[in-house]
């Protein structure tokens, strides 16, 4: 920076001294110094770096060489949400409480998904790979082509996996071969908008594509990429296998995983390690935690027919949406997390452009209590229901988009898209409220309207049931009226 400071005030000085002059610098002369300077300045911290991540890799791979230490994994976590109800209610037929205050309580318990179960897998069409060109290796990554530089340095082969062997092969990845695979993965994390699962994804397609699926090799490379870009990470190995675990800023269900100092850490390989592994439980300098907090991934498209949803009561709600084929495909592998991270994640740039023009015009004009009505209704009448139980054997949250995707949905995902509709079409603040067996949302309106409703952080949350067909805001069954909701809030 001090050397792009110097040659400022140099250009500065010159335009002063020569401002009698014809051929005096110009503002595109200055501009052109000044980007040269930051070209000079960016490439330093690169090779500072580059040199860092060598010493960093060098120390590590000799604690490496050491003995692992051997920990017992713990099973995926289990299932304590009870089933969805079959059907259902009708406001008509179900009694609703008066207007009275809702009693929050308890403590926040996700419903995560039960191991082992088998569901609809939507498939992405896998798009032919780059031949490699030079050092330039083409892979799929969720029906996406993407190319990174994999120097034949890289090449490797495990014949063994204990610990000198994998410290062995950890020294030849941290040469200056692996500096330009590091930056072209930090360039696709961007350019592709990857949050840290999607990340984790796509060094695992990069280790898969080039040496081979599930191999030895792809997951120390996953482990090797997972390090380098600042991932907190630990390597593993089974009597045959290595895995990588990985912990998360939450809860994850469905993967099995070992703790150490009240930190769990999850298998991500899901290569076996139920009965215990050995672990090399050496930390990378300047790691962090994975976030599970979700975006939606910039992939190539692969759309399904249009699918129309619409409100029987205002058919003007009448939207018409072809899915991402590939998009759905990420998101159903996403970790089984809290909800509140599905409502943080939205909905798809393209399914916005879909629904969101639709709705507002119909919304246009209509109070904010008239407008959340009005997107109750298209909860209740533009979906099909089933229950998780019915439709796959087991609990599933979805995400905005998924409800636009599987041909049914339940509470908990009508709930769920419900809050992401109000907070982004309307502006206002929504919460979840998990019941035993069901979810439900309250919405904090501006205006006071008669309800079931409770009071937090100086605002008034209405009680909404996108499953109560043809409820109105504030409307709860009276089953629910002496019940303390887990009160779930969306940051």
């Amino acid at each position: 920076m001090k050397k792009k400071t110097i040659l400022i005030v140099a250009l500065m000085a010159a335009a002063v001294n020569l401002s009698a002059q014809d051929d005096r610098p110009t503002f595109e002369d200055y501009l052109k110094a000044r980007q040269q300077g930051f070209n000079q300045y960016q490439q330093q911290k690169e090779n500072d770096f580059d040199a860092f991540r060598r010493q960093a890799n060098a120390q590590f791979a000799a604690k490496m060489a050491e003995a692992w230490q051997r920990v017992g994994m713990e099973p995926p976590m289990p299932n304590p949400a009870e089933p969805d109800p079959v059907s259902p209610l009708v406001s008509d037929n179900e009694p609703t409480i008066p207007n009275i205050p809702i009693i929050p309580g308890g403590t926040i318990t996700p419903i995560p998904v039960e191991p082992n179960k088998p569901r609809p897998k939507p498939q992405p069409v896998p798009v032919q790979p780059h031949e490699p060109q030079g050092n330039w290796f083409g892979f799929s990554f969720y029906g996406t082509s993407c190319k990174v530089r994999l120097d034949h340095r890289l090449d490797f082969k495990l014949n063994k996996i204990d610990e000198k062997s994998v410290a062995a092969v950890w020294q030849q990845l941290s040469g200056e071969a692996s500096d330009a695979l590091v930056a072209d993965c930090y360039r696709l994390i961007e350019e592709m908008n990857l949050c840290d699962w999607a990340a984790i994804k796509l060094f695992k397609a990069i280790g898969d594509a080039y040496y081979g699926k599930g191999s030895n090799e792809a997951t120390l490379m996953q482990m090797y990429l997972l390090t380098q870009t600042g991932f907190k990470a630990r390597i593993g190995r089974t009597e045959k296998s290595l895995v990588v675990l990985v912990p998360f800023d939450g809860t994850v269900y469905g993967m099995s995983f070992y703790r150490r100092d009240g930190e769990a850490f999850y298998d991500i390989t899901e290569n076996q390690s139920e009965k215990g592994c050995l672990i090399f439980q050496e930390a990378f300098p300047n790691e962090r935690i994975p976030s599970l907090r979700p975006k939606m991934p910039i992939l190539a498209e692969n759309l399904t027919e249009g699918r129309t949803y619409k409100s029987e009561k205002y058919p003007e709600m009448s939207v018409q949406i072809r899915q991402n084929r590939n998009l759905m495909a990420f998101l159903d592998g996403y970790p089984q997390c809290s909800h509140e991270n599905y409502v943080y994640a939205g909905l798809s740039e393209r399914t916005k452009q879909a629904v969101y023009p639709i709705l507002r015009k119909a919304l246009e004009g209509k109070s904010i209590s008239d407008a959340a009505n009005m997107l109750l209704n298209f909860m209740h009448t533009a979906f099909d229901y089933q229950s998780d139980g019915q439709q796959f054997g087991y609990e599933r949250p979805f995400f905005g988009d998924e409800s636009f995707w599987f041909p049914y949905n339940d509470c908990e995902d009508r709930a769920i898209l419900y809050s992401i509709l109000v907070k982004e079409l309307l502006g206002i603040d929504a919460v979840l409220l998990a019941y035993p067996g069901h979810m439900a949302t309250a919405i904090a309106l501006p205006e006071i309207v008669n309800g079931a409703y409770f009071e937090m952080n100086g605002k008034r949350y209405l009680f909404c049931d996108p499953t109560y067909i043809g409820s109105s805001i504030g409307m709860m069954p009276k089953r629910y009226g002496d019940l303390q909701p887990e009160v779930i809030i969306i940051k």
